[in-house]
């Protein structure tokens, strides 16, 4: 029994994981084409270098 509520937790800590990795994505696609649109209007986004 505990061995299947550990594998329920992984699958769904799996599947948590997966998501929260497609809003990031989704996050820097939006951010990239907020920057991409001040650029073309001649606002150069505040970059900071790494």
């Amino acid at each position: 029994m505990a061995r299947a509520v550990e594998l329920g937790l992984k699958n769904q800590h799996r599947q948590e994981i997966q998501a929260l990795r497609e809003a990031l994505e989704q996050a820097h696609g939006e951010n990239l084409g907020l920057r991409r649109e001040l650029n073309r209007r001649g606002l150069p986004g505040q970059v900071k270098p790494s």
